[in-house]
């Protein structure tokens, strides 16, 4: 059994409705997150240990992921709205080795 993937985390945001640029149905988010593992889950993964998120046998080049999320959601008609979402990862995985990874969604709700 592996040690948890014990985290250290910190997550900040903000959301506001577009009230403010007369689009009261909008909204606009920003988003930041900062997770690593602990100590005892490093050695774990660095001796061979596999987790479900992270571990594919070795962590030898650990980093802090990093993820900046921004969306866009409005309302195209009455009860429609589609969404942007744009997140960008660094560090994927607590691996710098990893590099980075971007992400464009969208979506109709």
């Amino acid at each position: 059994m592996s040690p948890g993937n014990s985290l250290t985390l910190l997550e900040v945001g903000l959301s506001l409705k577009g009230t403010a640029w007369g689009r009261p149905n909008d909204t606009v988010g920003l988003a930041e997150m900062a997770a690593g593992t602990g100590h005892a889950a490093q050695a774990y993964f660095n001796a061979g240990g596999l987790g479900i998120l992270v571990g594919d046998g070795k962590l030898p080049h650990y980093g802090i992921e990093n993820v900046v999320e921004f969306y866009y959601n409005f309302e195209v008609h009455k009860g429609v709205n589609v969404t942007f979402d744009y997140q960008l990862t660094a560090n994927p995985a607590s691996m710098r080795i990893a590099g980075r990874l971007v992400f464009w969604l969208h979506g109709l709700m």
